[in-house]
């Protein structure tokens, strides 16, 4: 049995290496170079002193051979150098091809990833000053004291903020030792439940135990509802404040951003922009001569290109014409040997018959040759087209890349300066207008307060005004009593000078009764009498009270 295996395996063995080889890839070989040097057809084409037209009519000679025999040699050199012609053709675009850059789509892709890629990180770091500017000038035309209100609102969200998080911390910190409270009851529990009596059940110390520990549960579990209800009233809060957020929520957004970053940060941001700008006006600076120059290696294939092309459509021809100038020779000499001789034997007519179908072979030849030297002139011509098109494309593309080079990169690093300029400008205008609406805001406060105390002082004039009037009035009342009481004392006094007068007569009087009392016993008794009458004084009676 292993015998007979034996040669079938050989077999297939065999027939698989036979397979292998037949699929395996064969090595290209390239033909063989066409050596003319001795081709007359090449020494004519390749004759420098002789014009075009000379040379079409020594081919057109040269493929016009007056014997038969020579017809066929000449065809052979000529289709001998039309091969040559082929195999300089392909062999051209061979090295047209070797000499392609390998590196442009690496190129491409670096270019279209840079260039790009520094478009998106210009455009998104100077999104956030543009956002500023735009969210300021909003403000500011939006109508008188929206910037100050803003702000305010900013730092009233400010402390709010703080506010929120100081009790959102506060509730999670008790949330957090309830809880943990609350395992720890549990875990308690659970070892309490392990203290079993001699017949079963829980001790009455560990029953008595654990139920005050499920009422501190009961409690801790009641606080975490009421941590669960401050943190959800919190977030409440938040909502039901961002929701009165006014139309310039956007705005007031944008400014908040501005102001939670510090000055060092927003001079590192303009920085970052500044470098930005510059490294993009560096990178399309190497990027355009990069291309400059791999642009100029395949500008220079395109030059070689065309001016091949050129030579061979003119070698092809002087061919083409030669061998249409060649076959209408030929043709007469078909046409000549085509009528029969007078008195032509039958030798005769069959040697002028045969050299009249060799020159007719030749002309088909001829013909054939003829028609494919037309194609390879209208392939060249095609080809030429293609070569100028392409060449005249890179000129453009040259005179474009020219013109970024020159102007592109210039106007490039121009609309960058004023951007950034204009940034900068605009910014600093936001602030002027910024100091002149807090100085207005100012002004309007100092002025409120000073009509408070315009007022303030108006009030204490009259009060002044008033305190006059109490003080003119109590001096009226003052003078008014004086001038009652200089009447009371005038008055006063006029009686106390009339009871002096009546005091001088009445002691006149009691003086001169005296007087008589003393002298009384020394008189006559009639005399003592009569002058002892009474007088009244001013006829009046004084008595003892008025004394």
């Amino acid at each position: 049995m292993s015998t007979s295996a034996s040669p079938k395996l050989a077999e297939s063995t065999a027939v698989n290496e036979a397979i292998k080889a037949r699929m395996a890839p064969k090595q290209a070989t390239q033909a063989a170079p066409v050596d003319i040097t001795a081709n007359p057809v090449a020494k004519i084409v390749f004759n420098p002193e002789v014009t075009p037209e000379e040379r079409s009519r020594q081919i057109g000679a040269l493929l016009s051979p007056d014997l038969a025999e020579e017809c066929k040699a000449s065809v052979k050199q000529l289709e001998a150098y039309k091969e040559y012609l082929a195999q300089q053709r392909t062999l051209m675009q061979r090295k047209l091809i070797e000499l392609s850059s390998t590196s442009v789509f690496a190129k491409m892709k670096q270019t279209f990833a840079d260039m790009n890629k520094g478009v998106l990180d210009f455009r998104e770091m100077i999104r956030p000053l543009v956002d500023n500017l735009d969210a300021l000038y909003t403000l500011r035309t939006a109508g008188d004291n929206v910037v100050l209100d803003t702000f305010a609102e900013i730092e009233e969200d400010r402390k709010r903020e703080a506010d929120w998080d100081r009790r959102t911390s506060e509730v999670e910190s008790q949330a957090r030792q309830a809880t943990s409270d609350k395992e720890m009851l549990e875990r308690d529990i659970a070892k309490l439940k392990t203290q079993t009596g001699l017949f079963g059940g829980i001790k009455k110390s560990a029953q008595a135990e654990i139920a005050a520990k499920e009422l501190l549960i009961a409690k801790l579990i009641e606080a975490l509802k009421t941590y669960r209800d401050k943190a959800q009233a919190i977030i409440t809060e938040k909502a039901e404040h961002d929701a009165k957020q006014g139309k310039f929520k956007a705005e007031k957004e944008q400014v908040r951003k501005m102001l939670d970053i510090s000055g060092p940060e927003h001079v590192k941001r303009v920085e970052g922009i500044i470098k930005a700008a510059l490294d993009y006006i560096d990178k399309s600076q190497v990027t355009v001569s990069e291309l400059r120059d791999e642009l100029g290696g395949i500008e220079g294939q395109a030059d070689k290109l065309v001016k091949i092309n050129s030579q061979m459509i003119t070698v092809v021809a002087i061919l083409d014409k030669g061998i249409d100038l060649a076959s209408a020779a030929n043709k007469e000499k078909v046409q000549a040997l085509s009528t029969a001789r007078e008195g032509e034997d039958t030798l005769a007519r069959l040697e002028r018959e045969r050299k009249k179908n060799d020159f007719e072979r030749h002309v088909t030849a001829l013909l054939d040759s003829g028609r494919g030297t037309k194609k390879t002139v209208a392939d060249l011509e095609k080809d030429a087209v293609d070569a100028n098109t392409f060449h005249d494309a890179l000129g453009k593309q040259n005179v474009n890349l020219r013109e970024l080079s020159s102007d592109g990169i210039a106007s490039v690093a121009t609309s960058l300066n004023t951007t950034i300029q204009a940034l900068n400008n605009s910014a600093l205008n936001e602030a002027s207008e910024s100091v002149r609406d807090s100085m207005r805001a100012m002004n309007a406060v100092t002025d409120d307060v000073a009509n408070k105390e315009v007022i303030r002082q108006a009030l204490q004039v009259d009060e002044a005004s008033k305190r006059i009037m109490e003080k003119v009035e109590s001096m009226s009342n003052i003078a008014e009593s004086l001038q009652a009481a200089n009447k009371l004392r005038e008055d006063g006094l006029s009686n106390i000078q009339s009871r002096l007068g009546e005091l001088s007569d009445v002691t006149a009087t009691v003086r001169a009764r005296l007087q008589e009392s003393i002298g009384m016993d020394a008189k006559e008794p009639g005399a003592s009498a009569a002058a002892a009458a009474p007088k009244p004084v001013d006829d009046k009676e004084i008595t003892f009270g008025q004394i």
